[in-house]
């Protein structure tokens, strides 16, 4: 790859959660003491050679340590060299995240290990969401929460992904891999034209869509696939409440530069009236409607396994 990711044109002020979004970190917190209140379940999730849960615990820590050591200062974050690396990274996004699927398929550890690292950019991710957002949040706390929302962007679906139910195991797989194809076509995008990248956007996004509506489909008629998204409902909830947000603020894939720079102009109610009552950007208004109500899928069937697991 000849060139490094460059920041973005579109001006993306960081942002911050909202108390919604934030909910997130709660929903984690409570069934990871679900988890640990229940030995029989735990067991689908940890085995004496096989612990997801402290690997990514740890890795996540472990990338607040450059945000606590305010590596942003050091000269050689902005280095051509280092940016190229992060580059590199970023366009393999979607090989890692198959790959991560593969060890929980296979519960190598060591597997798992190496995929997080190149996933987190060893430990440099807040420096990468710098790089490609052009985000620039001010301030230890908002620093965190950037990288802690760039970690559950990346990881979020592996969280509570249980090893042994393997065709859902495949299949997180298989959606992150189509869900972070986006990250390898803006690594590459000095090498298109304008039109071409557009249309490859645009054929990208329809297949991370037709990817989530067939696994809303294959949960609906397939009980043990539907089980195991109960299972790891709480991971994919939070994986797609952090994609939503930006989502909604920025546009997605759907939407061409000059239309991406048009969106962003718009407050909130105007977004929402542009979707809803002029039905501008029909693809776009489906992939934010889908993701709500795959949100709200997931949840249901959580919910329904905690009831099913209390009697």
């Amino acid at each position: 790859m000849s060139h490094a990711v460059q920041e973005v044109a579109v001006s993306k002020a960081y942002v911050p959660l909202t108390s919604a979004g934030r909910s997130i970190y709660v929903l984690i917190a409570v069934e990871l003491c679900l988890l640990l209140s229940s030995p029989k379940r735990l067991s689908l999730f940890v085995t004496p050679s096989w612990n997801p849960l402290a690997i990514i615990g740890m890795m996540y820590l472990l990338c607040l340590v450059p945000v606590l050591c305010e590596v942003k200062k050091y000269s050689f974050t902005k280095s051509e060299n280092f940016r190229l690396l992060l580059s590199w990274l970023h366009w393999g996004d979607g090989l890692v995240a198959f790959a991560m699927g593969l060890s929980f398929y296979y519960k190598n550890q060591t597997a798992l290990v190496l995929c997080v690292l190149c996933s987190c950019k060893f430990f440099f991710i807040f420096v990468m969401s710098r790089v490609v957002t052009g985000n620039t949040p001010e301030g230890l706390v908002a620093e965190i929460d950037e990288t802690t929302r760039n970690f559950v962007h990346h990881v979020g679906s592996f969280f509570f992904l249980p090893g042994g139910l393997f065709p859902v195991v495949l299949i997180t797989a298989v959606w992150r891999l189509v869900s972070m194809s986006g990250h390898a076509l803006i690594a590459s995008k000095k090498w298109f034209s304008t039109s071409t990248y557009d249309q490859i956007n645009w054929k990208l996004t329809h297949l991370r869509s037709a990817t989530v509506v067939s696994i809303f489909g294959l949960c609906l008629i397939s009980p043990s696939i539907r089980l195991g998204f109960a299972e790891s409902a709480v991971g994919h909830i939070t994986y797609l409440v952090v994609r939503l947000s930006p989502v909604f603020r920025l546009g997605s894939l759907y939407l061409d530069e000059k239309d991406k720079v048009a969106w962003h102009k718009l407050n909130t109610n105007e977004k929402i009236v542009a979707l809803v009552q002029r039905g501008e950007h029909k693809w776009l208004g489906f992939e934010l409607l889908q993701m709500v109500v795959m949100i709200v899928f997931f949840g249901t069937l959580r919910c329904s396994l905690f009831f099913a697991d209390v009697h």
